[in-house]
Order: structure tokens, then C-alpha cells, then sequence
């Protein structure tokens, strides 16, 4: 009996030996370049969009709009329809770390659009 367990033993510490490579990476670039790689990526998704980006908005989650997430909503179909205070932006990504923005707030920002930063 005695024998076995040190029979067992051996084994054991002979696969950790084994099964311990430190040469072995699991990613063949750094946190940070992969990081970088990524912000580089989502800075020129924002940006290729010709015409921006249109953010709907809810501040509300108890919305009717989030009680089936796989209903395909009309463009038109959110007056009287869907709930409590939803907002409409208009975003322009530009490479300088400039946004250009319109909100459907008042006509005044509907129609003017905004300059401001922003980072990634």
C-alpha cells in the first residue's frame, strides 16, 4: 500500500513537470497592442459611416419598446406607441476626435448640429 502511494506520488509530480511549459503564450501580441488594435478598429468603424450614426434612446427601461426585443419596429412607429421619453440622436464621427451631433429635443437642435470631442 505504502508502496503505491508513492508510486502515485512520483506520477503526480512528474505530470505538473511536464504539464508546466512557461514558453507557451496564449496570445501572440501584448495587452496593450491587442487594446490599441482594438481602439483602432472602433475608432474606424465610428468613422467610415457616410451618413453617422442614429442613437435611439430610453431613459426608461419599464418602455413598452424593450417588451419584445426581436419585434421589428417601423421607422415612423414610435409616436404614441412606445412609452415614456425617447430621444433621438444624430452623431457624424470625424478622425480628429470631433463628433458633429443633432438632437431632436427642439427644431434649434434638430436642425444645428453641435461640435464636440470625443475619445475612445
Amino acid at each position: 500500500m505504502h508502496s503505491n502511494y508513492k508510486l502515485w506520488l512520483i506520477a503526480i509530480i512528474a505530470t505538473l513537470f511536464v504539464a508546466c511549459d512557461a514558453d507557451i503564450d496564449a496570445f501572440d501580441r501584448s495587452p496593450a497592442q491587442r487594446n490599441a488594435e482594438s481602439i483602432a478598429a472602433l475608432k474606424a468603424e465610428l468613422t467610415a459611416a457616410e451618413h453617422g450614426w442614429r442613437v435611439l434612446y430610453f431613459p426608461r427601461t419599464d418602455s413598452l419598446l424593450f417588451s419584445n426585443p426581436s419585434e421589428l419596429i417601423p421607422q415612423f412607429g414610435f409616436r404614441g406607441r412606445y412609452g415614456y421619453g425617447g430621444h433621438c440622436f444624430s452623431m457624424k464621427f470625424h478622425a480628429d476626435n470631433t463628433l458633429e451631433m443633432k438632437a431632436d429635443y427642439n427644431a434649434s437642435t434638430a436642425s444645428t448640429p453641435l461640435t464636440s470631442e470625443y475619445n475612445v
